[in-house]
């Protein structure tokens, strides 16, 4: 079942790739290669999160896991950035301490970081959805009709939040912007429901050139496109349907790039660390992006400067993971507790010796 389960954590390390390869400066410079991976980068992100998805434990279980697992991580982050701001006496660009538990996409300084509070809304709505509704029994043609109409209904409304004055401010979407959830949880669901096949997936020629076919006619002959930090879900149905065909290209890909094994390997502990690649990813690929350009622009061409650092982006947030699992501090504010090997060290070492 492990093997079964390689190809998985290779999407996932192609999915995070693909969004810090969108952060990055290369997006200017190959605007019609990278700008349609829109379509299904993010909504790949949370189909995968959904493959695994499990409500087998008591509600006050599982918000106390997630909230480990999502929220921990972001809340010990942004903390920390704002009082190193407020002690260097620096301007805030966005909303300070209270955009911190707003969390949206425009009111933190590290804009990647809204997606782990909106992945925990997602799960707690999935979960409630799945633990006190009828849902999980119904046929699985009538979960599919409910996924592609939660999906095409979010598309429509996903407007109605955004950019709401109240109070003589401007309200950039709801709180852990879950004005998106209808369309994000669409996906997540999918992912569920179609865990068996994910789990166990084949790839099938035909109906890869027909989402390649489909995916590069939708991407450049219609208006689709998908922003989830814009609110942008244009043409609902054929976003949904380049959104679809995407997610089954990244999947056959993975399946093949398993017999390259330091390909796999590399992608596979991408994958694994993923949270920590979206979290420092931006912040480390902006900083050697500027450096850079600034002291090398004279000796290296643009396109070296803006694929050094997004390699960089990669690397050092590995790099910063590595650090943080070996210092104790570090890691009880970032690794989730009940996996946290330090924190098990700690425990044996503070027990009294025979």
């Amino acid at each position: 079942m492990q093997h079964r389960r390689e190809h998985i954590d290779v999407a996932k390390g192609l999915s995070i790739i693909l969004v810090a390869l969108f952060h990055s400066k290369l997006t200017f410079l190959y605007p019609a290669i990278i700008e349609p991976m829109s379509l299904f980068r993010m909504p790949l992100f949370f189909f995968l999160s959904g493959v695994f998805f499990s409500y087998n434990t008591d509600i006050k279980t599982y918000v106390m896991r997630k909230a480990d697992d999502l929220l921990k991580p972001y809340f010990c982050i942004l903390f920390i950035l704002f009082f190193v701001k407020a002690l260097l006496g620096l301007e805030h660009a966005d909303w300070g301490f209270i955009g911190i538990f707003y969390s949206t996409r425009d009111t933190i300084s590290w804009t990647a970081n809204w997606f782990l509070t909106h992945l925990f809304a997602v799960h707690l709505f999935v979960y409630c959805l799945f633990k006190y509704t009828n849902f999980s029994s119904y046929t699985a043609n009538t979960k599919y009709a409910l996924v592609f109409t939660t999906l095409v209904i979010g598309g429509f409304g996903v407007k109605l939040f955004w950019q709401i004055n109240l109070f003589d401010s401007v309200l950039p979407g709801l709180p852990f912007s879950i004005d998106l959830i209808f369309i994000t949880s669409g996906f997540f669901i999918a992912g569920t429901i179609l865990k068996r096949v994910v789990i166990a997936f084949k790839p099938n020629l035909f109906l890869l050139s027909l989402s390649c076919v489909g995916f590069i006619l939708l991407a450049q002959y219609t208006s689709v496109g998908i922003r989830f930090y814009l609110r942008t879900y244009d043409n609902p149905i054929l976003s949904t349907l380049a959104a679809s065909f995407g997610i089954y290209i990244v999947l056959c890909i993975s399946v093949y790039l398993l017999k390259i094994n330091p390909i796999k390997r590399a992608l596979s502990f991408c994958g694994r660390s993923s949270i920590f690649i979206l979290i420092f990813h931006m912040f480390i690929g902006a900083n050697v992006y500027a450096f850079l350009f600034t002291y090398t622009s004279h000796m290296l061409n643009l396109f070296t400067i803006c694929a050094i650092a997004f390699i960089a982006s990669i690397l050092g947030s590995l790099a910063v993971q590595y650090i943080i699992e070996r210092e104790y501090l570090l890691s009880l504010m970032f690794k989730p507790f009940r996996t946290n090997k330090r924190l098990g060290r700690k425990k044996d070492d503070l027990k009294p010796s025979d």
